[in-house]
């Protein structure tokens, strides 16, 4: 069975919830955290306590399944700031196994996510480049004679914006 995890941060307690591929809900746990009032009218946090929070959230999200089953994990949160553009990548198939990819840039975004798969809704496999600075990479994992389907993900620290899916020829 195919497991996802999905995180929701805030203010608010942080939600964990994973899914398996049906979208059914396997386990969902949340976890506290501390919102300090230094003076009157002002509220913080601690984004370490936000990390001890996920990291122990997930400990115990997945305490009884397979952990091998998972297959993806998808952060949100409310954070204010300029939403992302789409990102506009170019895939071209090199040989029966690899494939390259080529995002045009932008000032905005942290990062990419590229995600492939055999269907568009099937895009199970990643590759994250951590730098807007990397605007191309060569992918190899394609399975030979098979129809891929390539999509671009941009992200910054206030959200995530996905780019057109791309069907690659056989």
């Amino acid at each position: 069975m195919k497991l996802f995890i999905s995180i929701d941060l805030g203010t608010s307690p942080v939600k964990l919830l994973l899914v398996d591929e049906t979208g059914s809900i396997v386990n969902e746990v949340t976890k506290d955290y501390s919102l300090y009032c230094p003076q009157l009218g002002w509220s913080e946090q601690e984004p370490a306590d936000w990390w001890k929070a996920v990291q122990h959230g997930i400990l115990q999200l997945t305490e009884y399944v397979d952990k091998s089953e998972i297959r993806g994990i998808g952060c949100g949160g409310r954070c204010t700031g300029e939403k992302l553009k789409a990102p506009r990548a170019a895939v071209k198939r090199i040989g029966d196994l690899d494939f390259f990819v080529s995002v045009e840039p932008s000032d905005d975004v942290l990062g990419y996510n590229i995600l492939w798969g055999h269907r568009p809704d099937k895009l199970y496999h990643s590759y994250l480049m951590m730098s807007a600075d990397v605007k191309e990479k060569r992918v190899g994992a394609l399975v030979n004679g098979q129809a891929c389907y390539v999509r671009v993900l941009a992200f910054k620290e206030n959200g995530i914006m996905q780019g057109n899916c791309i069907q690659l020829s056989k």
